[in-house]
Formats: C-alpha cells, structure tokens, sequence
C-alpha cells in the first residue's frame, strides 16, 4: 500500500460502510464507489478471529464484486495490526 495517505484510507473505509462518521451524500458515496470501482481492490487488516472473519469477507465480497478483496488480506493480533495500518498511513519517502 506504499503511496496511500489516510485520505485514501478513509475513502475506502467509508466505501465498505466499514466507517460512517455521517452520512454521505449520494454525490459522494458515488464518487467514492467509482474510485474503488477504478482502484479494483482492497487490502483489508483484521484482528478478528479467524472463525468471524470470513462470514465479514464473504458478505463484504458480495457486497462489493468490484473489488478484489482477498490478496491483500493481513491478520494479527491488534497490536500488529495497528503498527501496520500506523506504516502504511505514512508517506512514501
């Protein structure tokens, strides 16, 4: 995910319906469906069990078959998956 900023980040969150801090417009929620639609995956970090997971994936992939949603999957205990999300939230030297 080198090059992506928490703006991009953000967007694909709120495309998932994974985080609504307040409701988007359908002008916005357009356009941020038409950017995932361009970007065509997701990589998705989770410190949930491994027996929940996969029932969020499935109805996540279902939700949204434009994006590929499995190859840059990353599970790990909370703390893992934090330090990675804080990595990739910074800029690209």
């Amino acid at each position: 995910m080198s090059g992506i900023d928490r703006r991009c980040i953000v967007q694909g969150l709120l495309a998932s319906g994974l985080v609504l801090p307040m409701r988007l417009s359908a002008q916005e929620r357009t356009a941020i469906e038409d950017g995932a639609r361009t970007e065509g995956k997701v990589a998705l970090a989770t410190s949930v069990s491994a027996a929940g997971f996969p029932k969020f994936l499935q109805a996540f992939s279902a939700k949204y078959r434009f994006l590929e949603a499995t190859s840059g999957l990353y599970s790990a205990p909370t703390g893992r998956v934090l330090a990675r999300v804080a990595r990739n939230c910074r800029p690209a030297s």
